[in-house]
């Protein structure tokens, strides 16, 4: 940290009101028409991936309105799949997390796309390793997910690292496009080949 910018504990810089949590503990069966559940493995390449989620009844997710999603938080994996994180956005407003998944309700006085990279570095990977418990399987705690130290640089800085990854993001997403596509041609091309057209 060679210029002193101030460290704090992630718990320091959520929305007023709100805390670091878990989800639904037992969400019961699959309930057709029920309210979407977001678990660890829904959390892919740093957005909630929509293609299985499981949906529960509304009267077990009632009980956790404490965990229902604004679509402003961080997600990050504390069961199994250690520290995955994931933005959510407007289109899981409304949805829950599971148990496994910790929610992080920032203030706006932090950029949350800095704040989820900051999370992803090796820095904070290790420290979650680190502090891990292991009873029947990997799990990082809230008061460890709280006690997480951030340095933070001054917001302007912040948001200008966050323009800089959301261009890239994009970037990839484009070319993650262009691949697949690629790949599809090149299956029609070879299945072509091999019928001697």
């Amino acid at each position: 940290n060679p210029r002193n910018w101030p460290h704090k504990q992630l718990a320091s810089l959520v929305r007023e009101g709100d805390t670091i949590n878990y989800g639904v503990v037992q969400p019961g069966d699959n309930e057709e028409g029920g309210v979407p559940l977001v678990r660890v493995g829904d959390l892919l390449e740093g957005r909630v991936n929509h293609r299985s989620l499981k949906r529960i009844a509304a009267i077990i997710e009632s009980s956790y309105k404490r965990s229902r999603l604004r679509g402003d938080e961080i997600l990050v994996s504390c069961v199994g799949s250690i520290g995955v994180v994931a933005l959510a956005d407007e289109s899981v407003t409304g949805f829950n997390i599971a148990r496994a998944v910790a929610r992080i309700p920032l203030a706006e006085t932090t950029s949350r796309v800095f704040m989820a990279a900051y999370l992803k570095s090796n820095f904070v990977q290790r420290y979650f390793t680190n502090e891990l418990r292991t009873v029947s399987q990997p799990t990082l705690n809230i008061k460890q997910l709280s006690e997480t130290k951030v340095l933070l640089p001054p917001i302007g800085l912040q948001q200008e690292f966050a323009r800089r990854i959301t261009a890239v993001e994009k970037l990839k997403s484009k070319y993650r496009s262009s691949l697949a596509e690629l790949d599809t041609l090149f299956a029609v091309l070879q299945h072509r080949a091999f019928r001697g057209e």
